[in-house]
C-alpha cells in the first residue's frame, strides 16, 4: 500500500486573513496532518479544517509546520 493511498481525508488550510487554500489530500492523526505537496504554504498560526460527514467540519490550530524533501527518490517530498 502506497503513502499517498493513505491519505484519506480531506483538508483546507485556512490563511490568518481567512482565505482558504486546498482541497488536499491528508491523514490527520493525534497531533499531526500529512500532506503530501511539495509547494504547501502553510504558517505557524494557521488552521487546517478537515471535511467530516454531514459537511461538518473539525478545525486544528496549526503550532508547528514542517518540511521533509523525501528520502532518495523512493519516498517524494512530504509537507506536513
Amino acid at each position: 500500500m502506497s503513502l499517498q493511498s493513505m491519505m484519506t481525508d480531506t483538508a483546507y488550510i485556512e490563511k490568518v486573513d481567512g482565505t482558504r487554500t486546498g482541497p488536499f489530500k491528508t491523514r490527520v492523526a493525534e497531533n499531526s496532518a500529512t500532506i503530501f505537496k511539495d509547494d504547501l504554504d502553510v504558517t505557524e498560526g494557521e488552521r487546517l479544517f478537515r471535511t467530516l460527514p454531514g459537511n461538518r467540519e473539525e478545525s486544528y490550530l496549526i503550532t508547528e509546520a514542517n518540511y521533509s524533501a523525501g528520502l532518495g527518490g523512493a519516498i517524494p517530498p512530504i509537507g506536513h
